[in-house]
């Protein structure tokens, strides 16, 4: 006779995280018998709880008295949790415990009819946007995603926990519904949104002077609690008027940018009807830089991304994922002008060369002349995979390998000392033995690599080509990063 120890490990900070003491583990023979009787038999035998290394982390759960070389199924189950099986063989002698990743079931489903005022069903398509709120074991998370485009009906799966619901259309003002508290497994049927055509208001953008400012670009914010609820943006003509239509009852923020001119942001509050609504600029100073490469020549098409602006009064803005939004291009010279910068306020970009290569630029601030900079050398992470790859595989047959850079930069205005996230995500090819991805144009620092479940830091200081070799199921050779000068 032989015996089985199941390992339950759950991903920390969970929302609804159950005790894991209490999740049931079960176990039954898949495979024939001595008799040659192939029917699953169940093993009615309860686990033995040998003992629990963190509650809500880890479980150990220990099975005795079972027959060497057969198959069995062990089955994962209980409240929040999905149904959760894998199949294995009995070895004599094993000494290491067989583990089962736990992930708790933490959504719901809410679903219900979108409706003018009176009743009647809508009949254009509008975009939902979902946000949930929730507390996991040591810190509370919010969660935003697009639910789809729906008409007069609609469905979506939430996370469990509070959650907002907002809809915004081309020919109604936004609606939203909320703060609806919803448990992981609730499936509610219940609910309406009521659409209004909303109101109009009257824009007009000037300068300093009160002169016009054609070709000016207004974005207005609905806020709902203090969160984005869907925008919408207009230019101005040649006289810098506009209108912004299908306004709702609620704060809007407004964010304006017109080329010479400082960016413009108005704390959200209330629009009023037919209210002509005056926003006046003022002109930026410009930024002048020349571009060159390693070999002191001039960096033709060079580009400038913005990743970061501090200011000294005010949020700071930062870009998403990726590398950022090209803000500036260098000319035959490798000059370049930023004519959008805030005074009092530091900016930070990757610049990135015609092959890709990429470096961090700090701090540069408005009226700066002239700015210096050099590209850096290319420096590209080669991720090879040895050993058995299925396990890597996703629901769409592939293999998705994230990787996320983390800079620290020094805010000279407030005198803060800043992380930036840069994360990049890659589609792999492959076979079931064997597979290459290539990150290129790495920002110098370490690189966080994700690939499944397991994650590792890789130093891309060197230039060239740096290789990391990952191991799939104790493959040889064993994880190690090389650099190919």
């Amino acid at each position: 006779m032989t015996s089985l120890e199941v390992q339950l490990v759950m991903p920390p900070n969970q929302p609804f995280a159950p005790d894991l003491n209490r999740v049931r583990v079960a176990l039954e023979y898949v495979d024939s018998n001595a008799n040659g009787d192939t029917t699953d038999a169940p093993i009615n035998q309860p686990p033995r709880p040998r003992h629990v290394v963190s509650q809500n982390t880890v479980g150990l759960h220990l099975f005795e008295r079972l027959v060497p070389d057969r198959k069995v199924k062990i089955s994962v189950f209980g409240r929040y949790i999905p149904k959760n099986s894998e199949i294995v063989k009995l070895t004599a002698g094993r000494n290491d415990p067989i583990k089962i990743w736990v992930q708790p079931n933490t959504t719901a489903t809410l679903s219900g009819w979108i409706e003018w005022a009176d009743g009647t069903p809508a009949t254009t398509q509008g975009v939902m946007h979902v946000r949930s709120e929730y507390d996991s074991t040591h810190t509370s998370s919010v969660h935003s995603s697009t639910a789809g485009h729906f008409k007069d009906r609609f469905q979506t799966t939430v996370r469990a926990g509070t959650v907002w619901l907002t809809y915004a259309g081309n020919d109604h003002a936004p609606s939203w519904l909320g703060p609806i508290h919803v448990k992981p497994g609730d499936e509610r049927d219940d609910l309406i949104i009521k659409l209004q055509p909303g109101y109009s208001v009257p824009v007009r953008v000037v300068d300093e002077t009160g002169a016009a400012i054609p070709g000016a670009n207004v974005v207005a914010i609905f806020r709902v609690d203090k969160h984005s609820a869907g925008s919408r943006s207009i230019s101005v003509d040649q006289e810098g008027n506009a209108s912004l239509e299908h306004i709702a009852e609620g704060d809007y923020e407004l964010r304006v940018t017109a080329a010479g001119f400082q960016p413009l942001r108005v704390a959200a509050a209330k629009l009023t009807e037919n209210e002509l609504l005056t926003l006046t600029m003022t002109a930026s100073q410009i930024t002048r830089g020349v571009v060159r490469t390693t070999d002191g020549k001039p960096a033709v098409g060079a580009k400038l991304r913005f990743r970061r602006e501090c200011q000294f009064a005010g949020p700071d803005r930062a870009a998403g994922y990726g590398y950022g939004d090209v803000v500036a291009t260098t000319d035959q010279d490798g000059r370049f002008a930023l004519s959008e910068l805030l005074e009092d306020s530091e900016y930070y970009y990757v610049l990135e060369g015609a092959d890709e290569s990429r470096k961090m630029i700090r701090g540069l601030k408005a009226s700066d002349e002239v700015i210096q900079l050099t590209l850096a050398p290319r420096r590209d992470l080669r991720i090879e995979f040895r050993g058995d790859m299925q396990s890597l595989v996703d629901a769409q047959g592939l293999i998705r390998i994230g990787i996320r850079q983390r800079v620290r930069l020094v805010d000279q205005v407030g005198q803060r000392r800043i992380g930036d996230l840069i994360g990049l995500d890659v589609k792999m090819q492959w076979d079931p033995k064997r597979g290459h991805v290539v990150y290129k144009g790495l920002v110098p620092g370490i690189v966080s690599v994700r690939i499944g479940k397991d994650k590792t830091e890789i130093d891309v200081n060197e230039s060239g080509e740096t290789i990391f070799v990952y191991s799939v199921k104790n493959a040889d050779p064993p994880n190690q990063a090389t650099p190919i000068p």
